[in-house]
């Protein structure tokens, strides 16, 4: 449940931002009955050209002819209505689906490490529902930089780093401070922005720490703006 709620659903959410049109009909079968009475709650608040893709089929409905009139039987598997069989003859074409089940490696593991702060030693800033904040540094050092960002949340935000580069990506929370080291693009001003724009009422807070370095680790010439 918890990977649905974060990592998964935050894939499905920036997908779906950037690229609305790649989902032509989004068709939920056997639903359970509630599902029909949390649609009805939550509709409303859906755009009408996303909310028109979505197909609701309730376990005791006819779905299989539903699903057969937006694809051709022969690509649907038998297990839902359609003649498709994998190589085993599983009706649910099991072996077409390349899903890892080993263990994450532990040396991909993100650990800690004697530069790593304390969460004490981090600034935090509360962001209200709907919201963000913005963190202005002018960087004036003509060699080659990184920006070292240490981050901390327990619930999802997003961030993007502001120069004419990098994106809004939402992050999920985590349980340890992390570590983003990215080289820049050279001196000017750069604006890091940490947000809640994905919830309607909680707020959040943020912890972070920001600095620039060099090549070698040594602090590069920079300062915040208040």
């Amino acid at each position: 449940m918890a990977v649905h709620l974060g990592p998964y659903r935050i894939l499905w959410a920036s997908v779906y931002t950037n690229y609305p049109e790649w989902i032509s009909q989004m068709l939920i079968v056997n639903a359970p009955s509630f599902i029909s009475l949390l649609w009805k709650t939550i509709a409303p608040l859906i755009p009408e050209r996303t909310r028109s893709k979505v197909k609701i089929c309730r376990t005791n409905s006819d779905w299989k002819s539903l699903v057969q009139k937006y694809a051709k039987a022969e690509n649907i598997p038998t297990y839902w209505g359609g003649k498709l069989v994998d190589s085993n003859g599983d009706g649910m074409c099991r072996d077409r689906l390349s899903i890892p089940l080993d263990p994450i490696p532990q040396d991909l593991y993100w650990t800690p490490d004697k530069n790593a702060p304390n969460l004490d030693e981090l600034s935090c800033a509360v962001i209200p529902a709907g919201k963000m904040k913005i963190v202005t540094f002018v960087v004036s050092d003509h060699e080659p930089t990184y920006i070292i960002i240490n981050r901390f949340c327990d619930r999802t935000y997003g961030m993007g780093i502001w120069y004419n580069w990098f994106p809004d990506f939402d992050y999920p929370g985590m349980p340890t401070v992390d570590y983003l080291r990215i080289k820049t693009l050279g001196e000017g001003v750069y604006k890091v922005k940490f947000g809640n724009e994905q919830a309607w009422i909680r707020s959040l807070n943020i912890h972070y720490r920001i600095q620039f370095e060099k090549e070698n680790g040594e602090r590069a010439d920079f300062k915040e703006l208040e």
